[in-house]
């Protein structure tokens, strides 16, 4: 079912997916074991991020920015400016976006 889900992605699908649970249950062996499902796939890039160690919502959307963008150079060898670019554009939508999520909660922002 994850990975029908994850295919329909190639055909203009929108998709956000989260693996919640207990610690040590499985959760990041569910999700490794679905990432290699598309290494030789070459219009689905995953990323993995592990949020328990992030401090803040801005370091968050930092790793979420680089490491989409490395996991799109080591797929596709694609290293000209489209990245740089994207990496701008990502860190500003991806900050304002988690923003709007952690003042939904109530909870006062933080940007560190």
């Amino acid at each position: 079912m994850i990975l029908d889900q994850i295919r329909s992605v190639k055909h203009g699908a929108s998709i956000n997916l989260a693996v919640l649970g207990p610690r040590r249950v499985g959760e990041t062996s569910i999700i490794k074991n679905v990432m290699m499902e598309f290494e030789d796939d070459k219009e689905i890039i995953p990323i993995f991020i592990d949020c328990l160690s992030m401090p803040y919502m801005r370091r968050l959307s930092n790793v979420i920015t680089e490491d989409a963008k490395t996991s799109y150079i080591e797929k596709t060898g694609d290293e000209n400016d489209l990245c740089c670019k994207m990496d701008s554009l990502c860190k500003t939508k991806i900050d304002s976006t988690l923003n709007i999520l952690y003042n939904s909660n109530g909870r006062p922002t933080k940007n560190e």
